[in-house]
This record gives C-alpha cells, structure tokens and sequence, in this order.
C-alpha cells in the first residue's frame, strides 16, 4: 500500500520518538509498503530549523534528500494541481503545510500517516 507521511511522524521516525506508537511503526517498517516523503515536509523542516522552531542534527539539515532516500521513502514532488486543491477546502484549518500534504494525499489516493487530528477535517484517510 502508498502512504504518505506527516512531516512529524518523519521526524519522530528519525529521533526513534516513543510518540511514534508501535502500529505506525510496524506499517512504516513493512517492505510492502511504499512511504512516500513530500517535497512540502522537507521545506517544513528546513524553514522551522531556520526559524529556530526546530533543532536538528546538522547531517538532516545538509542532507535530507539522502536520510529520505536512505529510509528507502520515495520523494513526492508537489504539483500546481495538488497546491490548487489544498487552496480549494473549505475547512478553517490554516496550516499550509497540513493543507498541502492532505491534498497530496487526496489527489494521489496515499493513506496518511500522522497523529494530527486535524486531518479528520480533509477528506483523506488517515492512519493514527
């Protein structure tokens, strides 16, 4: 199966984080299953490093590409069309980034993996 994960959950997966609960651990260990990595998590990333909203070991921060592909996750680039649907929904939820993977996910028909509740507002199918 296709999943795509939430910029966290690639963190959380990185840093071995005990939030990261074991179900999601085991579906995200499974070779059967492609994960797929969006282009919008690793701006995500960079620009809450830069921020200061978010400390990293300096290998992710000059080499996110390779620790993605490393994991064996394939890159998902983000497209004019998905960028137009997360424009397109209704719900009052304003993270861009949120938007943006859940259009992704919608548009490309991933399973989204993340813990955020949020995404019970997009018409998505999100594995908690």
């Amino acid at each position: 199966m296709n999943y795509l994960i939430d910029t966290h959950i690639a963190l959380w997966w990185w840093t071995d984080d005990g939030q990261l609960n074991n179900e999601l651990r085991s579906l995200m260990s499974d070779e059967s299953n492609t994960i797929y990595f969006s282009a919008i998590s690793g701006y995500e990333i960079l620009q809450k490093h830069r921020l200061g909203k978010l400390l990293l070991h300096q290998q992710l921060v000059t080499h996110l590409m390779d620790v993605v592909y490393e994991e064996g996750w394939k890159q998902l680039p983000l497209t004019l069309d998905e960028t137009l649907k997360a424009a397109s929904y209704v719900s009052e939820h304003r993270d861009p980034f949120d938007r943006m993977l859940a259009a992704q996910s919608q548009i490309n028909d991933f399973a989204l993996i993340s813990t955020d509740k949020a995404f019970v507002n997009f018409p998505v199918k999100v594995c908690f």
